[in-house]
C-alpha cells in the first residue's frame, strides 16, 4: 500500500495478488498429492473463489490469512515424504508469513487444521516425523513472528471479548 500512491488501486493489486497466490499454493498443494493438471487448475480456481475467501475480501487480514493453508500442506506432505530440517524450516518460515499476515484467529484455525492433516500423514505414512516436524515447525514460527505475537496478545487482552469490564459497556464473552 506504501509503493502504490493511490488506495483503490493498491486495494486492487491487493486482491488480485492474493487471489493468484492463493490459485498458486491450492494448485502446488493438489499437484503434489498427484492429481493431474486440469484437475488441479479446477482446485485452485475454486479455492481462490470460494465462498470464505470471496466473503472475506474486505478483511484484508484474514483474506491475507486463509490463502497460506494450502501451502502450508503441501510442505506438510513434502516433509511426510521426506523428512528434513530444511523442509521442516520451510512449514515455519510460510506458518511465520502467515501469522504476520495479521489475524491471529484464522492463523490458529488454519494451525489445527493443519495440525491434524499432519497427524493424518503421520498414520498413512506410520511415522510420527509429520506430526513431530510440524510441532518444530510451529514453535519455530512462533520464535520468528514474535515480533507481531507481543502486539496481538496485547490487542487481545483489550478486546471486548476477553470477558473483562474493559468497556464502558461492559460487553465481552469468557473463553
Amino acid at each position: 500500500f506504501r509503493a502504490v500512491p493511490e488506495f483503490t488501486t493498491a486495494l486492487k493489486i491487493f486482491i488480485v495478488a492474493h487471489a493468484l497466490l492463493a490459485f498458486r499454493f491450492m494448485y502446488l498443494f493438489l499437484r503434489g498429492r498427484g492429481i493431474g493438471r486440469l484437475a488441479s487448475a479446477t482446485g485452485g480456481v475454486l479455492w481462490a473463489f470460494n465462498g470464505m475467501l470471496t466473503s472475506r475480501i474486505e478483511f484484508l487480514s484474514v483474506y491475507a490469512t486463509l490463502i497460506w493453508l494450502p501451502l502450508i500442506l503441501h510442505f506438510i506432505d513434502r516433509c511426510a515424504v521426506a523428512p528434513s530440517l530444511r523442509r521442516t524450516a520451510s512449514v515455519a518460515l510460510v506458518l511465520a508469513v502467515q501469522f504476520l499476515a495479521g489475524h491471529a484467529q484464522m492463523w490458529f484455525y488454519a494451525v489445527l487444521g493443519a495440525g491434524v492433516y499432519a497427524l493424518y500423514r503421520a498414520v498413512q505414512k506410520r511415522s510420527a516425523h509429520p506430526v513431530t516436524g510440524f510441532g518444530a515447525a510451529v514453535g519455530i514460527a512462533v520464535l520468528l513472528a514474535a515480533v507481531q505475537l507481543l502486539p496481538t496478545m496485547e490487542f487481545l487482552a483489550h478486546s471486548t471479548r476477553t470477558g473483562s469490564a474493559t468497556t464502558p459497556s461492559g460487553f465481552g464473552m469468557g473463553v
